[in-house]
């Protein structure tokens, strides 16, 4: 018999569902929806409480990369790097001068609803850059990078200061013609075979880009039984066995230039 506990998740599990598959018009958690606040607390929390209980490790979180402080020549592109490692997987956002301004929508919640129930590693490297095609005006900005995992959140402080920028001659970077760049993706990835992973590859900006995965073959990974690319970019590798192994490569490609990363993922035992 299906005790209570069990029914709720169910029910909730069903909720967190069609909350992703239906079009949102503004925030379904809003204090104002119709949805009661405790069963809007409960999806909110349900993936996090079910992760804590299925991983087979103590969740935690490290940075493995930080940004440096840099000086640069206002004109010039400015590049920030930052890279975390985590169980759950860590996702990194940016903020300048304490605005937000590289958010992240979701962590690998696809993934987690393909793996209710099943105990999982979940162990993952998380890279990330901020770039900025050109800084137009001299100052001195402060650049943080914020890595969280629904358990913990953690942040690193950087300055970068621009100094005399070049002359309005030679200062002719715009952002509409920028190549699409790639702001966060998988470093490598470690889960049990027979799970589901979410690989990352999320790109920021206005104009959509052209999003490919591929194998170390290169050859290409299309929508299929075993593959499904995400609207946000991630690969999702459903019940992933030994021969899953590999580097797997995500393009981000328009008509102003491309960018690509490469993810490793290693299947363990069951």
């Amino acid at each position: 018999m299906l005790n209570v506990t069990g029914f709720t998740t169910i029910c909730l599990l069903t909720l967190i569902i069609i909350t992703l598959s239906t079009p949102r018009q503004g925030n379904i958690f809003e204090k104002n929806h119709i949805v009661p606040t405790n069963i809007r607390k409960d999806v909110e929390t349900l993936s996090d409480d079910l992760n804590a209980e299925r991983l087979t490790e103590t969740p935690y979180l490290h940075f493995t990369k930080t940004p440096k402080e840099v000086e640069i020549v206002a004109g010039n592109e400015l590049v920030l790097k930052c890279e975390a490692i985590g169980i759950p997987p860590p996702v990194i956002e940016w903020a300048h001068n304490g605005n937000l301004i590289h958010a992240v929508d979701e962590s690998n919640d696809a993934e987690q609803l393909h793996n209710a129930g099943l105990t999982t590693i979940q162990y993952s490297v998380t890279a990330s850059k901020m770039v900025v095609p050109c800084l137009k005006t001299k100052n001195i900005s402060e650049y943080k990078c914020l890595a969280s995992n629904g358990h913990q959140k953690l942040e690193s402080t950087t300055t970068v200061i621009a100094g005399q920028k070049l002359s309005e001659e030679n200062l002719k970077c715009t952002h509409e013609h920028s190549p699409p760049i790639i702001s966060m993706w998988t470093d490598s990835r470690f889960e049990r075979s027979g799970a589901t992973v979410q690989l990352f590859c999320r790109v920021n900006g206005i104009t959509r880009p052209n999003i490919a995965w591929y194998n170390e073959e290169n050859s290409v990974l299309n929508n299929s039984k075993k593959y499904k690319i995400l609207s946000n970019g991630d690969l999702i590798i459903y019940d992933t066995q030994w021969e899953d192994l590999g580097v797997y490569i995500c393009t981000a490609s328009s008509e102003h230039g491309q960018d690509r990363i490469m993810a490793f993922f290693y299947p363990t035992e069951p």
